[in-house]
């Protein structure tokens, strides 16, 4: 969709009234834990992309059942609370898409914010750090309006990529999963968009991206 007006990246989503959202909402969605199918039809996780010549913009909304957005692990073990993890295959043509290895051009990262200090941000790149600049990538979490759960906004400029430094792609593999703490302790739950939980290791689920 269209950049909304007047978009900031700072965790509140006021400004996304014009792209329509992207539900969550499919039990193989839910990637590590168990949510109830009624839970999940009335609380989906709701997704809001676009993009321009510059860059790729997300927002993330997901309800919780106790808790806010939580996380206290930046580093190490961050996907264990709150964080995003971002995938993208940016050399689409040029894979096979059966082989479930890591190629060049197939990148990770992992999102988080410190809820307790929340000028303390990290990005984790897990894959293909050969590929991507974290220069430039922004970022922000923060409690939902309504209700329990949390809101992540991100922005990738295209030049984060190392593939994309003439502008924007055509087509771009991706895929996204959302973790969660409802306990405050470990992960108790993640949505993934296209993949499974084993993304991390698997990139034959990776999603494509027709990038208007």
């Amino acid at each position: 969709g269209s950049v909304p007006q007047g978009l900031l990246i700072d965790g509140v989503t006021e400004e996304w009234e014009g792209p329509s959202a992207f539900a969550l909402d499919n039990p193989t969605q839910i990637t590590a834990g168990k949510i109830s199918s009624d839970r999940l039809r009335e609380h989906p996780v709701r997704i809001r992309g676009a993009v321009d010549t510059n860059a790729m913009y997300l927002a993330v909304e997901v309800s919780k059942e106790k808790r806010g957005w939580t996380q206290n692990r930046l580093g190490k073990g961050q996907f264990n609370m709150d964080s995003v993890e971002l995938f993208f295959r940016t050399r689409v043509r040029e894979v096979d898409w059966l082989d479930p290895a890591y190629r060049n051009g197939d990148i990770k990262l992992s999102l988080a914010q410190d809820s307790e200090h929340p000028e303390q941000k990290h990005i984790s790149v897990d894959r293909g750090d050969a590929f991507v600049s974290t220069n430039g990538i922004a970022f922000a979490f923060s409690d939902m309006a309504v209700g329990p759960g949390s809101v992540c906004e991100i922005r990738i400029p295209w030049t984060a990529l190392t593939d994309f430094q003439d502008g924007k792609p055509d087509f771009l593999g991706f895929d996204m999963s959302i973790n969660l703490s409802e306990d405050g302790n470990t992960r108790t739950h993640q949505y993934t968009w296209s993949g499974t939980g084993d993304n991390w290791r698997d990139t034959r689920r990776f999603g494509i991206l027709k990038v208007q």
